[in-house]
């Protein structure tokens, strides 16, 4: 092996040694914040900022803007994520065998695990002027987590095969942006407190961050 390439990929191994230890950081970090925020949910310590903050969002109701978050609600809803996930995973199938497995895993999880927290937790929903009806429990939103973790699952496979730094930050930005209007949507709705939503969202990127370790730790036996 010439010295040169043998020096980028001590690089590689290194840098993606680096990542690994992000992933960790990220992974005890999101843990933390989410036990820390159950706890105070459950001691209802959050009850003043979830009504002060869903009354500010309910004063913004207008007809127009409930069928916008009507729409907006179902790109992050069980039926719009099945769809997109069978394309990607019969999409990576092809030639990209190890990530299709774990994005398929990272799915099945988050919906399982979303499900095992509602059932852990017993969180009624707001019943405070609903404009959707639902029957399942409310903490954490399964739309907040699920959304966080195949949108951002997607950012990361985007850039893994385009390696564009630049373009990937602007899809990443988009997704974020996207993610917080689906969380959104949802206390507009009524279906759910804003401490439900945070909760999704540190949920789902604890296990974005998780899933990712792994997938990097795969990834970096390959060197």
């Amino acid at each position: 092996m010439k010295l040169s390439k043998l020096i980028k990929k001590l690089s590689l191994s290194k840098l993606i040694f680096l990542e690994i230890i992000l992933g960790f950081i990220g992974i005890l970090l999101t843990f933390g914040l989410f036990a820390a925020l159950t706890e105070d949910v459950l001691r209802k310590e959050t009850l003043f900022y979830d009504q002060l903050i869903t009354e500010a969002i309910y004063s913004l109701r207008t007809p127009l803007l409930t069928k916008i978050m009507i729409l907006v609600t179902t790109t992050g809803g069980n039926t719009f994520f099945i769809g997109i996930s069978l394309t990607v995973i019969l999409f990576l199938l092809n030639k990209h065998k190890t990530e299709a497995v774990i994005f398929a895993w990272t799915i099945v999880i988050g919906v399982a695990m979303n499900f095992f927290l509602k059932l852990l937790f017993h969180r009624p929903r707001p019943i405070l002027a609903p404009l959707l009806s639902t029957n399942d429990f409310s903490y954490p939103s399964g739309h907040a987590m699920n959304s966080l973790i195949i949108y951002g699952f997607l950012v990361f496979l985007f850039f893994r095969f385009t390696r564009n730094k630049k373009l990937t930050t602007f899809v990443g930005i988009l997704a974020a942006i996207w993610v917080l209007v689906i969380g959104f949507s949802r206390i507009y709705l009524g279906v759910h407190f804003p401490t439900d939503i945070l909760g999704g969202y540190l949920a789902g990127a604890w296990i974005l961050f998780t899933a990712l370790v792994i997938e990097k730790t795969l990834f970096l036996r390959r060197y």
